[in-house]
């Protein structure tokens, strides 16, 4: 087998048990519909078998994530985590942490800075705020960059069924901006249909860009289905970059896929902006694997050099 191509990855996710408990239990009740979406690279990756996980799913989505934590998947130590990204080529990947508060009274943030430091020349946590109170999401990330070293955050507007523009999520744009860290933000469609379908979108980024100019933002997961868009973003705003995590690179190329601007634009004016993601438990194959897609996509080696770690080594200063 080859070696894989050196990657960094912008958006990975991992946890301990207690975490993962957490981080499921949010599914199951902000957002139940994901566990049915992705019943299969849930059950996949928890090592469940799949009917059996369904079941579960058939009589609560409770019973679901009881499921999947029996599983023997999500029970991986950092020790085991960190090596099998070293063998698929991974130089460095952005964990993404959470608010949520576990039963020693910290954080998931505090948690997964304190597992992953033994890593921590792989592993990068950035602070995971919830936006149901942007006031003490403001204080996390204070913390976490102050207490923890921590230097970037991330945040799912529609998670809290809050507004992009909200001026209280202005106050923590500019916050962000004066601490000189890099905010990751879910941008294009969510698959909770009891959510607004265009939550956060190109055109949310575009404004709080133009508002805070200091302020550098990640399009997490793309911005797919505005991919159009989102390249217009990153020509006009210097400081927007877009991950592509959660997608497959290898359907990309299929007409109709929607990506055509980022394959065509990703190769010239926005190639220094365009970055690799993962979410590992979305697909459940190796990182390895897509960044052969990624190779796949005939980018030319510049562009695919990059894509693939060259412009989040920047960004990341590594």
């Amino acid at each position: 087998m080859t070696t894989p191509p050196q990657v960094v990855d912008m958006c990975g996710v991992y946890f301990d048990l207690e975490c993962w408990e957490s981080y499921l239990h949010s599914f199951a009740n902000l957002a139940p519909g994901y566990l049915r979406t992705f019943a299969v690279p849930l059950a996949r990756h928890a090592g469940i078998d799949l009917q059996r996980y369904r079941d579960a799913l058939d009589r609560s989505a409770r019973d679901a994530v009881s499921a999947l934590l029996d599983g023997p998947g999500l029970a991986v130590g950092v020790d085991d985590y960190a090596a099998d990204l070293r063998a698929n080529g991974v130089a460095r990947q952005v964990l993404h942490g959470g608010q949520s508060r576990l039963t020693d009274g910290t954080t998931v943030n505090d948690r997964l800075v304190r597992i992953t430091d033994p890593h921590r020349d792989l592993l990068e946590v950035w602070a995971g705020l919830d936006l149901a109170d942007v006031p003490a999401a403001i204080a996390e990330l204070e913390h976490c960059v102050t207490d923890l070293g921590v230097r970037g955050a991330s945040m799912v507007h529609w998670w809290a069924d809050r507004a992009p523009d909200d001026p209280e999520c202005h106050r923590l744009y500019a916050r962000a901006a004066e601490l000189g860290v890099p905010l990751w933000i879910h941008t294009g469609t969510s698959y909770s249909p009891n959510r607004v379908f265009d939550h956060c979108t190109w055109r949310d980024l575009d404004h709080i860009a133009a508002r805070h100019p200091d302020l550098v933002i990640v399009a997490g997961h793309g911005g797919w289905p505005w991919i159009t868009e989102a390249m217009a973003v990153l020509q006009r705003q210097p400081n927007v970059y877009l991950e592509f995590s959660a997608h497959r690179p290898k359907y990309m190329r299929a007409a109709g896929s929607g990506w055509e601007p980022m394959l065509n634009y990703g190769r010239t004016t926005a190639r220094h902006k365009i970055m690799f993601g993962s979410v590992t438990w979305v697909h459940s194959v190796p990182i390895g694997i897509l960044a052969r897609e990624v190779q796949g996509l005939d980018l030319g080696a510049e562009t695919e050099r990059a894509w693939l770690h060259g412009n989040a080594e920047r960004l990341l200063g590594a």
